[in-house]
């Protein structure tokens, strides 16, 4: 089923509550949050969300481009769910953003209020 959600994966609680506090003033939704690859995994075997924000680079059995992949591999329901991926490593983000279709880089460098612009894009993408 779709959910009306968004889902963060980041190992910083802090992380958490800032996105999830940002995404309900602007946005009005709700937003689900795991710390680690893994669980997001299963999460995701499960529902379809709005928009998935990770840190591809968080200690897991996936590396950060498995997840990638693993999201938009034919047999996945989020397989047209807009990513971001929100984390410090530019490179990562420019290999993977010429790779795959609606990924949007943000680094976690600065204001979260930055994220906001590549947050209100993705939500407008056809899924």
């Amino acid at each position: 089923m779709d959910r009306e959600q968004i889902l963060i994966v980041d190992e910083d609680e802090a992380v958490h509550k800032e996105l999830r506090d940002l995404i309900a003033s602007k946005f009005q939704l709700e937003c689900e949050h795991c710390f680690d690859k893994d669980d997001a995994i299963s999460l995701c075997k499960e529902d379809v969300y709005k928009l998935i924000i990770v840190d591809p680079l968080l200690p897991s059995t996936y590396d950060g481009e498995d997840f990638i992949k693993e999201q938009r591999q034919f047999y996945s329901i989020n397989e047209k769910t807009p990513m971001i991926l929100f984390t410090e490593d530019i490179d990562f983000v420019k290999r993977i953003t010429e790779t795959y279709q609606n990924i949007h880089p943000e680094t976690k460098q600065g204001a979260f209020s930055k994220i906001l612009a590549p947050i209100e894009q993705a939500l407008k993408e056809k899924r």
